[in-house]
């Protein structure tokens, strides 16, 4: 990759991680002390276990995936813990 390609992407993220940054303080159910650093924290735990999930084998389904990767992110903005016997959030 060039040092021209590697900035641009480098630019890309420092935007994504702005935006959801902005959408994290502007939403009234998020509770976090720090939304940039938990903006930066959510993107490379989402795109980690993404690629780590679709790039090897698949002992868990994709919709459970899914549905517990948003459910972890989702109680980790709102600073809550999950309640026992509670289902997971879905994703439909």
């Amino acid at each position: 990759m060039t040092s021209s390609a590697l900035r641009l992407q480098y630019s890309k993220a420092i935007r994504r991680t702005k935006q959801l940054a902005d959408i994290i303080v502007r939403h009234p159910d998020t509770h976090v002390a720090a939304p940039e650093l938990a903006a930066e924290l959510i993107l490379f735990t989402v795109e980690v276990n993404t690629h780590r999930f679709m790039a090897g084998p698949r002992a868990v389904p994709l919709a459970d995936f899914e549905n517990e990767l948003v459910a972890m992110v989702t109680r980790y903005l709102e600073g809550t813990r999950p309640s026992q016997g509670k289902a997971p959030a879905t994703v439909e």
